[in-house]
């Protein structure tokens, strides 16, 4: 007995997000729906996309932008839709939350007929100007070596409330420098002179915090011989 083959499934959908995968405080994110057309039939598409400022545990703090859109996209065509989320949406609740946050975008297309749906979830980090740690990569006890640190503001908000915390484990305790506000295009720097007692591999650590950045920390490894 010879059974038939079953026939192939339908050609559907695909679903791409392109754009940013980071997003520099006080920028627009800019993302691009694209939606494929594999069926030789024009298709009518729902594209309903929407975005949450959340922390990394998952609590929501704000719902931002939101779009519900319809495009028809043609036989063996793709369509795109564009999605932003604008930095006067979200600055507010950075500004305001002591946490480390990022951005949630939800996506989904739909077919009119909702024969086929499909969902995207991206979750988009903040990314910040780098924190540039100056240190000898050996030193001897007892004598003297100078840390550099240096931050450049190349965003294009200024930053408010300034303050860097270092620490040499088993250097130096943690030290404190409030600068304030740092504006577009500003330098933030400072030196700290350490006299090591112990010999070993010893870790420096800073972190640089402000009303708009959370979690900017940078490290260098030294080590103390005798």
């Amino acid at each position: 007995m010879v059974f038939a083959a079953p026939p192939p499934p339908p050609a559907g959908i695909k679903l791409q997000v392109t754009g940013d995968k980071e997003l520099l405080p006080g920028n627009t994110l800019c993302l691009n729906i694209v939606v494929e057309n594999e069926s030789d039939e024009a298709t009518t598409i729902t594209v309903t996309a929407g975005s949450q400022l959340q922390t990394y545990t998952g609590k929501v703090i704000a719902s931002l932008a939101s779009i519900n859109q319809t495009v028809e996209v043609a036989g063996k065509q793709a369509g795109s839709v564009p999605f932003n989320v604008a930095a006067d949406l979200y600055m507010k609740s950075v500004t305001l939350i002591e946490d480390e946050l990022m951005m949630r975008v939800n996506v989904m297309v739909e077919t009119k007929d909702k024969y086929e749906k499909i969902n995207e979830c991206l979750m988009i980090p903040f990314t910040y100007p780098p924190l540039i740690v100056e240190m000898p990569e050996t030193a001897k006890i007892d004598e003297d070596f100078m840390c550099t640190f240096t931050f450049k503001n190349t965003l294009s908000i200024p930053l408010e409330k300034c303050e860097l915390n270092v620490e040499g484990l088993g250097i130096f305790k943690l030290e404190k420098f409030e600068h304030g506000d740092i504006s577009p295009g500003g330098i933030f720097r400072c030196k700290i002179v350490c006299a090591p007692k112990k010999a070993g591999e010893k870790k420096i650590v800073a972190e640089l915090i402000s009303k708009q950045i959370k979690g900017l920390s940078a490290e260098r490894m030294i080590t103390i011989t005798k």
